[in-house]
């Protein structure tokens, strides 16, 4: 669907301010909007952490190929041994199917590894396309992009 500034759509399309020449990005599944689902997972790591971020770095091809995952944020603060990792689902299914999956298992089965705990939640694209999102939410592979007329394509 194109959305151009004489649309009666036009600034907003379904609660998501628009600015001329700007890309919104929605997943559309059956001409129903589906909604992209974001978990947060924290850990803290005992012991030692190079070996922790050597095994992670063989882990993050296969956490890669995830079915639905538009990617995966890694945050590891050293000093006090906390993780946190964001993932970004392109619907709340395969968000589940993550949550259901082995890679939390393996995680909170590490001996090495404390206090796994996550949060899911769906991603509000109005304050998500506010703070620059629009481009992150855009890389969804799902994703069927809305063009304001005059834009590139």
């Amino acid at each position: 669907m194109r959305v151009t500034s004489r649309s009666r759509l036009w600034p907003y399309y379904r609660g998501v301010r628009v600015k001329r020449h700007q890309t919104v990005a929605f997943c559309v599944d059956e001409g129903n909007v589906m909604q992209h689902m974001l978990i947060t997972v924290r850990y803290r790591v005992a012991g030692n952490h190079a070996h922790f971020r050597h095994d992670m770095s063989k882990a993050a091809a296969m956490i890669a190929e995830l079915p639905g995952l538009a990617w995966k944020i890694w945050g590891f603060d050293q000093d006090r041994g906390a993780g946190v990792s964001a993932y970004l689902f392109e619907s709340e299914p395969a968000a589940r199917a993550f949550l259901a999956g082995p890679v939390l298992e393996r995680l909170r089965n590490r001996p090495d590894v404390t206090e796994v705990t996550f949060d899911i939640a769906p991603v509000d694209r109005g304050l998500s396309a506010i703070t620059g999102a629009t481009r992150a939410l855009a890389a969804v592979p799902t994703g069927a992009a809305i063009t304001p007329a005059g834009a590139p394509a």
